[in-house]
């Protein structure tokens, strides 16, 4: 068996005057054929729990065993062997040598631990099979892309058929293209008689995964709320704390703006989309993307996905009690996604509010569906129950006839990256209408993003 089980894992260190505790009292039980992602910004510790699972770095306390091995004690030749043959890492700038062929980079691990060189060529060249390079393997690493490098590290890390595969940022240095077929690679490398063990901030892993530990801050159980009176100077709290994000929400400090959708055939309105903003008193505008982050490492995410549909819903009733049916249109995250209890929540919502399903749109980035094998049960359930499913982004990330024509979706959105110069990049207004005439063939609406001039619209109407 090659479970693995953290327990009570505990990592401190001291700098200068401060000790830091980036993993504290960490728990983890995953069984064999599953695929963990550790998730969490810069600095969460990460890469410090990479670092014990490989027998790297030794806790303060607490234990790790993979199969029936403790590791967290090994020391001399046990914890060679272990380093050896018990755990492939996956590191995130690749370190291949550059020097060696791909093939030869396998290879040169088995040539360490006394493998034959005759036994390590044919295993090498099993591997770098496996990985869906055999026509490269005689290729240097710099005439290899990014993608291809990555998956020549993750051969590597197989060469003793570790019970453990480790993978730190495996997606930090590949475009869009590359990503997919590292992360598919990923998932299938998760069967029976191993764990992966995935480090990561990239969400596009998220639908594939398993289990997702997140790791991040601890705070304390939340309380009733309460009045806090503050004299000229006083601080309640600073930007970043959960607390900011808490006191926002609540108090009303997200906005929703509407962005019109048009017909482009009579150019009526006939729906919006909704946008939510955050005006910090101190700082300013924040992006979405950052205080979407911050919601999301600490814990805010559902409330902040409520909140904004349940304003979305209830300007629908309003417009629609008005003679004025407008649809409406909400973003959802990739992790929100993933929330099995997310279904339920959009039916309840569009009860309360008495608003017919077809009216509203949820618009999931393409990035977030990339798994869609992990993602259909959710998407299914809300399809099924009559809320209408847009691909966001579409065209920038893995795009993929397969993936498209598999996915309960009703609509695919453009990305703004081609609309921008539609009217007059020939290569983006090909793009644009090779989408169109896609979505078309599949019986799917097409929405232009961010159609802001006469000219973009007359290119799109003709």
């Amino acid at each position: 068996m090659a479970d693995l089980l953290v327990k009570d894992l505990t990592v401190e260190y001291t700098t200068g005057d401060y000790v830091v505790r980036p993993i504290d009292r960490l728990e983890i039980s995953a069984p064999n054929g599953h695929l963990v992602l550790l998730l969490g910004p810069s600095g969460c510790g990460k890469t410090t729990l990479l670092s014990c699972l490989a027998g790297i770095l030794s806790p303060t306390a607490g234990s790790i065993m993979v199969g029936d091995r403790e590791i967290s004690g090994l020391t001399g030749q046990e914890l060679t062997d272990y380093r050896r043959h018990g755990v492939g890492i996956v590191f995130q700038a690749f370190n291949l040598i550059a020097s060696l062929s791909a093939l030869e980079n396998v290879e040169a691990p088995m040539w360490l631990g006394g493998t034959g060189r005759r036994e390590a060529k044919q295993r090498a060249g099993e591997l770098i099979a496996r990985v869906g390079l055999e026509d490269r393997g005689h290729h240097k690493p710099g005439q290899l892309s990014g993608g291809q490098q990555q998956r020549v590290a993750i051969a590597r890390a197989l060469v003793h058929d570790p019970p453990l595969l480790l993978a730190d940022e495996p997606t930090a240095h590949l475009d869009y293209i590359q990503v997919e077929s590292v992360l598919q690679l990923l998932r299938e490398l998760a069967a029976p008689g191993r764990v992966v063990v995935v480090a990561t901030h990239d969400e596009r892993m998220i639908p594939l995964a398993d289990q997702v530990v997140e790791l991040g801050p601890k705070f304390l159980e939340a309380r009733e709320p309460e009045r806090v009176e503050l004299a000229a100077g006083e601080v309640l709290f600073n930007q970043g704390d959960r607390s900011a994000l808490v006191y926002v929400v609540e108090s009303g400090e997200i906005e929703i703006h509407f962005q019109p959708k048009v017909a482009l055939r009579d150019r009526r309105l006939v729906g919006v989309e909704c946008l939510a903003r955050w005006e910090h008193p101190v700082h300013g505008a924040v992006s979405p993307p950052d205080f979407v982050a911050v919601a999301e490492h600490s814990g805010q995410l559902p409330l902040l996905t409520e909140t904004v549909l349940r304003d979305a819903l209830r300007r629908a009733r309003e417009w629609g009690d008005a003679g004025r049916p407008l649809a409406v249109s909400v973003n959802i995250s990739p992790r929100t996604l993933a929330d099995p209890d997310f279904p339920e929540l959009v039916t309840g919502l569009l009860a309360e509010y008495e608003v017919c399903p077809s009216r509203l749109t949820l618009e999931i980035p393409e990035a977030g569906v990339i798994g869609g094998e992990r993602s259909l049960p959710a998407l299914h359930r809300l399809h099924d129950i009559g809320a209408r499913l847009s691909i966001d982004d579409f065209g920038v990330g893995q795009s993929s006839l397969a993936h498209l024509r598999g996915l309960p979706v009703h609509e695919v959105k453009i990305d703004k990256a081609f609309v921008d110069h539609v009217d007059g990049d020939g290569a983006d207004r090909a793009v644009v209408r090779a989408i169109v005439e896609l979505c078309d063939s599949l019986g799917l609406t097409t929405v232009a993003e961010g159609v802001e001039t006469p000219e973009q619209f007359d290119t799109l109407e003709h």
